[in-house]
């Protein structure tokens, strides 16, 4: 009796080693689990973030500084007559409202003139012309800002200075004013994206939403494995206090 005592005591030593070895063990592994769920949640919710966020690409190109209109008119200059505004006559007649950037594009063309030419300057360019220009572009405010931006440039007016003829100031005016309309054009063309950018952004949206989805499942995971750590230590903690006892 006393051997087997001894046996059944041996036994369950063992018993309570064995159990103790499978806790801290499971402990540990869980501890590791909840630490790798954690980071992956961090990781997949930033990844899917970014993804779902994601926007087509944009052309950042620029429009052309003067310089671009200046090679691309300066062959083109000649001594071809112009023909004059055929509402020159009635804009002087007529009242009509002129907004800021017109008095400013006006006094814009009218400072690359000498004063000698300033009479020759109001028949071909008139206020109401410039406005009348203006109300008709569909991007009026880009193509006002633009105009400002080339003709005060320094460059343009010192291509200006050197430019003797009356004519070929206007010419080289109207020319950049045309070739400006079609850069302006191609510029907004640019800044839509394709249809293949918008196929490729629509699937990184719905790829970063089921990450999102996936990072949801992983800190699912890391709360029950925090659980489980605390339900361990629980247990640990009443088995060393029914052992005081």
């Amino acid at each position: 009796m006393r051997y087997e005592g001894e046996n059944k005591k041996r036994l369950r030593t063992i018993y309570k080693k064995i159990e103790n070895l499978i806790v801290d063990g499971s402990r540990i592994f869980l501890t590791i689990l909840s630490f790798i769920s954690l980071l992956l949640v961090f990781v997949t919710t930033i990844l899917g973030i970014s993804f779902y966020f994601d926007k087509p690409n944009i052309n950042t190109t620029k429009l052309p500084d003067w310089s671009f209109y200046e090679n691309e008119l300066f062959p083109r200059i000649n001594n071809e007559p112009l023909s004059k505004d055929e509402n020159s006559e009635n804009s002087l007649i007529t009242e009509y409202f002129i907004s800021k950037d017109t008095e400013e594009i006006y006094e814009t063309f009218r400072n690359l003139f000498e004063q000698s030419d300033y009479i020759n300057f109001s028949t071909y360019f008139t206020k109401k012309g410039i406005e009348d220009y203006l109300s008709s572009s569909k991007d009026r405010e880009l193509v006002s800002k633009e105009i400002i931006r080339l003709f005060n440039s320094e460059e343009s007016k010192l291509v200006f200075s050197k430019i003797g003829s009356f004519e070929n100031k206007v010419k080289l005016i109207e020319d950049t004013l045309d070739l400006l309309l079609s850069n302006i054009e191609e510029y907004k063309l640019s800044q839509e994206p394709s249809e293949m950018d918008l196929i490729i952004s629509e699937e990184n949206n719905l790829l970063g939403l089921q990450i999102l989805g996936f990072s949801l499942i992983l800190f699912v995971l890391y709360l029950f494995t925090v659980v489980y750590i605390l339900l361990f230590k629980v247990e640990v903690n009443l088995r060393e206090l029914s052992r005081n006892e």
